[in-house]
């Protein structure tokens, strides 16, 4: 796992192997090797983690839109965002692996709210379905799919907006 040093010195706060450190507890190991890793600051830190995650397959849609989000709080801190929307999606680019485009997709679907990401965290609705939903260009449909979250709750899948594609 990669470990970073934590502000006490004597600690260290696990930045990559979670779930190794989770199978290795099960296992009942106390110990586990373990790489440290030191970072200039926040932003190296977090693209660190950004890279490590865009490689894994189970890392969500929605958990690298949160840390986009992460990502564009601690530039903001450091008064390094830009005020533009486009240009702050383009520094985010510039600092993932990302394109510009894929940065704001991933950043629309904080939009979403919690029913709505809990589907399709869960698989109950379509990646491409809540990409749509989240995209503001699309805000028409909110208050359809408001009176559809409020009747249905978690009891059933969200219905298809996007046609699938048909097999030849």
């Amino acid at each position: 796992i990669v470990v970073t040093p934590a502000e006490a010195e004597v600690k260290y706060r696990s930045r990559s192997g979670h779930g190794r450190v989770r199978d290795a507890k099960k296992l009942g190991k106390v110990t586990v090797p373990c790489k440290v890793r030191h970072y200039h600051d926040r932003v190296e830190e977090l693209r660190a983690l950004m890279g490590t995650n865009l490689h894994r397959r189970n890392v969500s849609p929605c958990d690298m839109a949160r840390q986009l989000e992460t990502l564009r709080e601690v530039l903001r801190e450091e008064d390094r965002l830009p005020e533009n929307v486009k240009e702050q999606a383009e520094m985010m680019a510039s600092q993932t692996e990302l394109s510009r485009a894929t940065v704001e997709r991933y950043l629309d679907l904080l939009h979403l709210d919690d029913t709505l990401t809990g589907w399709a965290e869960g698989g109950k609705m379509t990646m491409t379905d809540a990409y749509e939903l989240a995209r503001r260009s699309n805000a028409h449909l909110y208050p359809i799919v408001a009176d559809l979250v409020d009747t249905a709750g978690d009891q059933r899948e969200f219905p298809a907006l996007a046609a699938p594609a048909l097999a030849p």
